[in-house]
């Protein structure tokens, strides 16, 4: 028994109905009906879909054998075929657009991870920095509080040394 398994068959199948049809009689449509009826429906809506230049011819041929109800259930088919077929197109165009703002966005974040670390790295750099300034000023205020002691010394010493010196001038001069 023939069957229609991929788009050659379905022309061959079309051409022969249609070559035929001023002369077709109940036998030859039935043959026909029979060759579409034992045939895959999945390869007639394949080769349906595949037959871009020659559907017209096919659903003519399938009007005259079979009527209406086929040819809209393959229509109905080749529609959701086209309709996919957008879809996916466009859903691998916004793949394409999502993937690249992912690439843009992992740079951002790989940028922004970067100036993270650098500024981590500067706050440790600084807070070392405030420890050794105050530890410094400390040190610094120490031999400051030092120092001060020492000058309040030597002031009081000069202080001394000048009433020594003033009892000695008077005494010098009540010697002369």
């Amino acid at each position: 028994m023939k069957t229609i398994t991929n788009k050659e068959d379905m022309i061959k199948w079309a051409t022969e109905i249609n070559s035929g049809i001023g002369t077709m009689n109940a036998a030859k449509k039935c043959e026909y009906q029979d060759i579409w009826g034992h045939s895959s429906v999945g390869d007639i809506k394949k080769a349906f879909i595949e037959a871009n230049g020659n559907r017209a011819l096919i659903t003519c041929s399938m009007h005259n054998v079979l009527g209406w109800e086929p040819i809209e259930e393959l229509v109905k088919e080749l529609a959701a075929h086209k309709a996919n077929k957008i879809i996916n197109e466009a859903i691998d165009a916004e793949m394409v657009e999502v993937n690249k703002m992912r690439s843009d966005i992992y740079k951002r974040e790989s940028s922004l991870n970067d100036c993270i670390k650098g500024y981590w790295k500067r706050m440790r750099d600084l807070r070392r920095d405030n420890e050794r300034l105050r530890s410094e000023n400390a040190r610094l205020q120490k031999a400051n509080g030092n120092l001060w002691q020492t000058v309040m010394e030597h002031k009081n010493n000069a202080e001394k040394y000048q009433e020594k010196s003033n009892k000695y001038d008077t005494i010098k001069s009540l010697l002369a």
